[in-house]
């Protein structure tokens, strides 16, 4: 059983079976560090002084609902491992887990003590007849009537009497509960209120429409300009609005009372009818006829009679009914003639199509299908990188780099698909041509795996340093690697020097064969590697055990934990870089340190000046400037940006530090460069101290027990002996300065016949 703090927390609450806890009782006992957390955990719950999370609180130990989850076993295990280390980092957050979990074990493992007398009082309360509620509510209505008793008091006391036997804070008297009579009748007065609302808006229909009514009633006296009109016109506004009070159940508030002949008018109507004559038809409707006539129909019955009342008034303009409008013909003839126009578009476009280029109608190529493995995309616009969504798309065009250890996977859905891996830290390209058939790739640096199913052969291409390998697989799985190697000549500004590339591809599981621009194609089977060094012939090897990166990526459990912190922090739609750039300031050397890598294989070197200056990171600082040289070497302008950022961060000692980068020959060690290194390891600068330290060590092999983190008057003795080294001419490469890809095929390779 593993010593964890979970663990550790069940061994002290005994909670675990006994082979288990004796098992870890061993572990704790051989575990010093387990001992003294024991010994923190049972002196942190027992002060009583010791202060305790805000129930509110909110981060990592801070939360109550993380506390729950982490003891719940329900905590994502991405998390367990920080929250883990708040609790090892405060007594407070310790002793809020461990108090919590003792609390926990204790109730679930117990069984709840009930009284007995209490249990069956409680079962009787489901049981008891309706009769004794009916007389218990009597006796409270008489003894309320009678002056000087509350029946409230007298309920409590009866409930007192019959259950002494329980404590005292188990009664709830209501009658002791400041202003609950005021919180039980207020929602009984709200309810009256918006009823009597209601009721009034019924009665008075401040909605409703009299007032046109009346207006065009008056309207219409005016034009006549009699007396007997305006009589009329009283009369009609009286009958509409009684008839529509009585009728308010049927008829909407909202909606205006039809004329008597409403139900005519809804069929089609007639041209030829003048709505003069109609008007004056409903005086003569009965009422409870309107009625039945509204239920069939209420929308169509009000919408008719308004237009018509409407068009009444001589100094409105009248709107056009349905059918004397052509409102249904126009959109018709509209749609149609679009219709042609768009058939006459289609036509000419279909003519124009056959002489365009020929590309596929979908421009796609890959898709990430791993989602927690961080692949970036090169945004043109905004110049910096942003994380791809799982299961996106790729296009042509695109760029795209992984991130030290890590190892996205991409999906080429061709016929036969084929599985992408990259092998971070690299970067490839989709060029612009990569949509055409056999798909074609870019490999600008790092590693790759290729995984191909399918009966039918299949062929794709990749560009590596410059030349175009078309890789044709013909049976059903192969397995392909593929690394590109690139060194500059030691001594050498690597902002200016030719490079050497290496292209590696090593059959992994099935034949499979390998053209290099138009040649003859070369037969790679199993246990084999194929190479291709700049200019030289194509040589293949045996290889006698496979590269651990073809699987998998090594790693130690805090790098792991580092991993999986980068990728939680970069977000979707937010710059990676820029969420790199604050991780290289993390709390844990392990995460900066990862950082720092990352930014260095996408071009960024301002936070490897700070990282070279801090002593917390000196475990990480042989990988930091392995990973700068080996990114300096793949691209000029990244040694060039290197250069300017010394200088701007450094000044005169920026440019001492590049040039320690770019390593030293025999013969430049022979002319003084020996003696300046060992001069440096006397430097006050803690920069010049660590490149020039690191230099010696590629050079020799050998430390002397230098350490450049301490400060040189300390390291007499090792400093004396590097002197001795320089001025015997010990500092010296033991073999030639060559990248070891290069040395380890000599001797071993055969050139096939092309």
């Amino acid at each position: 059983m593993r010593l964890t703090l979970r663990s550790l927390l069940a061994y002290l609450d005994d909670s675990l079976d006994a082979p288990e806890a004796e098992e870890l009782g061993k572990k704790i006992e051989e575990s010093e560090f387990a001992r003294a957390l024991v010994h923190r955990m049972r002196s942190a719950t027992r002060r009583l002084r010791l202060g305790a999370p805000k129930l509110g609180g909110k981060g990592m130990g801070l939360d109550p609902n993380t506390v729950a989850e982490y003891l719940d076993y329900t905590l994502a295990p991405d998390r367990v491992q920080d929250f883990e280390q708040v609790c090892l980092e405060s007594d407070v957050h310790l002793a809020e887990v461990a108090a919590c979990h003792q609390i926990l074990t204790n109730v679930l493992a117990g069984v709840a003590d009930v009284d007995v007398e209490l249990r069956e009082k409680i079962v009787r309360l489901g049981t008891e007849p309706a009769t004794s509620d009916d007389a218990d509510a009597a006796d409270t209505s008489l003894s309320a009537r009678e002056p000087g008793i509350d029946p409230n008091a007298a309920r409590s006391s009866e409930v007192v009497d019959e259950e002494d036997d329980l404590p005292d804070e188990s009664v709830l008297d209501p009658s002791h509960l400041s202003g609950q009579a005021p919180a039980v009748q207020w929602p009984i007065v709200a309810i009256l209120v918006a009823a009597l609302l209601l009721v009034g808006l019924f009665v008075l229909n401040p909605f409703g429409r009299r007032e046109p009514v009346v207006d065009r009633s008056a309207s219409v006296a005016k034009d006549g300009g009699d007396a007997e009109a305006k009589a009329t016109a009283r009369q009609r506004a009286k009958e509409e609005n009684t008839s529509l009070n009585e009728n308010t159940s049927v008829t909407p508030p909202e909606q205006e009372s039809p004329d008597a002949d409403a139900g005519v008018e809804r069929q089609p109507p007639d041209r030829s009818a003048e709505p003069s004559k109609e008007v004056p038809s409903s005086e003569g409707g009965d009422e409870n006829s309107k009625g039945s006539e509204i239920q069939p129909s209420e929308a169509d019955a009000s919408v008719e009679p308004r237009g018509e009342q409407v068009h009444a008034e001589p100094d409105r303009p009248a709107p056009a009914t349905p059918a004397d409008s052509n409102h249904q013909e126009k959109p018709t003839d509209l749609l149609a003639k679009m219709a042609a126009a768009d058939a006459a578009k289609e036509a000419e476009a279909a003519g124009a199509e056959t002489k365009k280029l020929e590309l596929p109608a979908d421009p796609t190529i890959a898709k990430l299908t791993s989602a927690d493995q961080p692949l970036g995309r090169w945004d043109d616009q905004e110049e910096t990188y942003f994380r791809v969504p799982p299961l996106s798309m790729l296009e042509a065009g695109d760029r795209v780099i992984a991130l030290p250890l890590t190892r996205p996977q991409l999906l080429i859905p061709n016929s036969p698909p084929l599985q992408w891996t990259l092998v971070g830290p690299a970067r490839m390209e989709f060029p612009s041509d990569a949509s055409r058939q056999p798909y074609r790739f870019r490999l600008i640096s790092g590693r790759t795996v290729w995984v191909r199913h399918g009966e039918a052969p299949a062929s794709w291409e990749v560009k590596a340093g410059g030349r175009v390998f078309r890789l044709t697989m013909e049976a059903p799985t192969t397995k392909v690697a593929i690394a590109i190697h690139q060194a500059v000549p030691t001594g050498i500004d690597p902002a200016q020097a030719e490079r050497h590339v290496g292209v590696e591809i090593l059959a992994v599981d099935g034949p499979l064969d390998v053209t290099v621009e138009g040649g003859k194609p070369v037969e790679v089977v199993d246990g084999q590697v194929y190479w291709k060094i700049d200019a030289e012939p194509p040589r293949l090897a045996p290889v006698e055990e496979l590269p651990d990166w073809i699987e998998s990526t090594s790693m130690t459990q805090l790098e792991r934990g580092a991993v999986e912190e980068v990728v939680r922090s970069l977000a979707l739609g937010r710059p990676m870089l820029l969420a790199l750039h604050e991780l290289a300031d993390h709390r844990r050397v392990e995460v900066r340190s990862l950082a720092v890598e990352s930014l260095i294989s996408a071009g960024e070197f301002w936070p490897l000046v700070d990282s070279l200056g801090d002593r917390k990171m000196k475990a990480y600082w042989s990988r930091q400037l392995e990973a700068v040289r080996t990114a300096i070497c793949e691209d000029p302008a990244y040694a060039e940006k290197l250069r300017r950022v010394l200088q701007q961060r450094r000044g005169e000692e920026g440019k001492e530090l590049y040039r320690m980068l770019w390593g030293y020959t025999n013969e430049q060690l022979q002319e003084g460069a020996d003696r300046e290194l060992v001069t440096y390891l006397e430097s006050d600068s803690l920069d010049l101290r660590v490149v020039a330290f690191n230099t010696l060590h590629r050079i020799t092999g050998t430390t002397f027990l230098y350490r450049p983190d301490r400060s040189p008057k300390t390291q007499r003795v090792p400093i004396r002996k590097w002197r001795h080294a320089a001025s015997e001419g010990k500092i010296r490469h033991s073999r030639s300065p060559r990248p070891t890809w290069i040395e380890g095929l000599e001797g071993q390779t055969v050139t096939p016949e092309e």
